[in-house]
């Protein structure tokens, strides 16, 4: 009987502190700094061409500062990259990026930027292509606290750029981690 009790023992030991720890209210404040990995959906539209939505890997890096408790300011690159067959196609953008946290407390957040974008294919001997142009992006996710000062972060993110006769938008799906 004592041997079925100790896992039971130990998961509790484990678990009670978590739980205290996850229950104080969030804190925000001064510079922080974040990155992420995850798989994204790359879709593709253009003048004559049919590029149907490829996964792949894609990650991303923010930083910024806090306005208030529930508002921060910062930049954030965004990126997705695919090689198949020889071609390397990545997407990415650089954008000016607002975080709203509607509870202060909470750890819920939406964010939204704008700025630019880059889409490129290198088929090495075969020729590359680079285009640049617009890009908005749009996500929420939660900061599920681990530490004083450190995050575990999901989040969904959808980003979109206009490029000259066409346009490209990713949807990821991505866990990261943020230092307050």
């Amino acid at each position: 009987m004592l041997r079925s009790v100790r896992p039971i023992l130990l998961l509790a030991c484990l678990v009670f502190p978590l739980s205290l720890h996850a229950q104080r209210a969030q804190t925000r404040e001064g510079f922080w700094i974040g990155f992420g990995f995850g798989y994204g959906g790359l879709d593709i539209t253009c003048d004559g061409c049919d590029v149907s939505r490829e996964s792949s890997i894609s990650g991303y890096l923010k930083m910024g500062g806090t306005l208030s408790p529930n508002l921060l300011i910062g930049g954030q690159t965004f990126g997705w990259y695919k090689e198949e067959s020889g071609v390397k196609v990545t997407e990415g953008s650089l954008t000016a990026n607002v975080w709203f946290y509607p509870n202060p407390a909470g750890g819920f957040w939406l964010t939204g930027g704008a700025g630019l974008a880059s889409l490129s294919a290198d088929a090495g001997i075969g020729g590359s292509d680079t285009e640049t142009g617009f890009a908005v992006l749009a996500g929420l996710g939660y900061d599920l606290r681990v530490g004083r000062n450190l995050s575990l972060v999901p989040s969904a993110t959808w980003q979109f750029a206009n490029f000259d006769g066409g346009g490209a938008n990713v949807l990821q799906v991505a866990l990261g981690i943020t230092f307050h």
